[in-house]
């Protein structure tokens, strides 16, 4: 089996639900250096794309209205010849609160649920062991059926090393 481990996904009601972009882009760390803006894509007609920028003026990440839709997906999967595919969130789940989390998981796990197995959605949380992310990730796992969780190298300048992931890490 061709298996692409790097799959990216973000809901498309972001770039439709003005609250949620807000919401979205308030997250953003900027005592991190990151930065983000929503901004429509030139020449064409409309399609929003949401850019992230580390540090200020010098764009790391864009996601762009329409590639996270399921069937463009499995048709490119299928393009390349990919059998199964990880879902992962790319970057902003870094520091993204725990209802945007939810948000996010309930999104992948729709999207994944409609692939017949081929897509496989990664919980995501924040992991700094509160009662309440890590409910969130026994619900990614006994409700969802998310049997693995995506985590970052480190989450602004505290790395998986730090006592402050422990009881995350207990958790998984």
């Amino acid at each position: 089996n061709m298996i692409d481990a790097n799959m990216y996904w973000i809901p498309e009601c972001l770039f439709t639900d003005e609250a949620l972009m807000e919401q979205f882009l308030k997250e953003i760390p900027e005592k991190f250096n990151w930065y983000g803006h929503c901004e429509e894509v030139p020449g064409s007609e409309g399609k929003k794309q949401v850019v992230l920028e580390k540090p200020k003026g010098s764009p790391n990440l864009n996601y762009v209205q329409g590639d996270y839709v399921f069937e463009k997906q499995l048709k490119d999967m299928d393009e390349a010849g990919v059998d199964i595919a990880l879902l992962k969130v790319p970057g902003c789940h870094e520091w993204m609160c725990l209802e945007m989390c939810r948000l996010f998981n309930d999104g992948m796990y729709e999207h994944a649920k409609k692939s017949g197995g081929r897509m496989i959605p990664l919980a995501v949380v924040p992991p700094f062991g509160t009662p309440e992310s890590l409910k969130e990730l026994e619900r990614c796992h006994w409700e969802l059926g998310m049997n693995a969780v995506q985590v970052s190298a480190h989450y602004g300048k505290t790395y998986l090393d730090d006592e402050i992931f422990a009881a995350f890490f207990e958790k998984v």
